[in-house]
């Protein structure tokens, strides 16, 4: 089960509404802060830029990492502290390279 976090959708109606407010409140207007060709140069660049960065696989994930920052997975707490006591214990054991396969497998995408 997931859980949303209505926050983030919240801040980000909150934020374009305090622009628009104040941009309809200024002595110009709202079209004075229309410009279709700053806003293709600004959005266009930015994705070109994130396209010349990045490989392919990580631009796909794009979506994904998006829908992550609104609505989280929820965690059962007890099995994660419970995962890394097992952990703790092998590092104590055998060091911190013993975890590489553990680590590996798990299914955290952190």
């Amino acid at each position: 089960m997931k859980k949303n976090d209505i926050l983030t959708p919240i801040g980000l109606v909150l934020a374009i509404g305090f622009i628009f407010f104040a941009i309809a409140q200024g002595k110009g207007g709202v079209g004075m802060f229309i410009d279709i060709p700053s806003f293709l140069i600004t959005v266009g660049g930015s994705f070109a830029a994130v396209l010349i960065t990045f490989d392919l696989d990580t631009v796909k994930r794009i979506p994904s990492a998006l829908k992550m920052s609104i609505v989280s997975p929820s965690v059962n707490k007890v099995d994660l502290v419970d995962q890394f006591k097992e952990l703790s214990k092998i590092i104590r054991k055998d060091g911190i390279l013993a975890i590489e396969q553990q680590v590996a497998e798990m299914e955290d995408p952190f």
